[in-house]
């Protein structure tokens, strides 16, 4: 029972890896499929301003939506966004913008599955030492 419910804890932390790596994957628009107009900018300021500020765009179609740094600053208010899903380039008004996934998201892509690399291994190991401990003794 107990190995059962490590597996079932260690398949919760790998969807939490991957909804992390798609939530920061998608703050890019690299995954999604676009054409709105950009209503509205935002800042908030976090902790360290300037440094760890989330950029949000409301969108003309409802969405409001969480994107990178870098991203932002290159959308106007009016301007109409095109694209279709995993395809890289942003028709921006009459120009484009080039997508490219953010600094966090390359560095999640290899600490998400270092993590799960640990996590699987503290799992396995009591399950293990469990399966050898009975083995020994008999």
């Amino acid at each position: 029972m107990r190995s059962l419910n490590l597996l079932a804890l260690g398949l919760l932390f790998v969807a939490l890896c991957i909804g992390n790596l798609m939530i920061t994957a998608d703050r890019s628009l690299i995954p999604r499929s676009l054409d709105a107009a950009v209503l509205h900018t935002e800042i908030k300021r976090e902790k360290h301003p300037g440094l760890d500020d989330v950029h949000f765009i409301k969108l003309s179609d409802g969405q409001t939506l969480h994107v990178d740094k870098t991203l932002a600053e290159q959308l106007e208010v009016g301007m109409r966004i095109r694209k279709v899903a995993w395809q890289r380039e942003l028709i921006a008004g009459e120009g484009k913008i080039l997508l490219e996934y953010s600094k966090d998201f390359s560095g999640m892509l290899w600490a998400m599955p270092l993590c799960i690399l640990v996590a699987f291994a503290a799992i396995i190991w009591p399950i293990l030492w469990q399966f050898l401990s009975k083995e020994t003794l008999q």
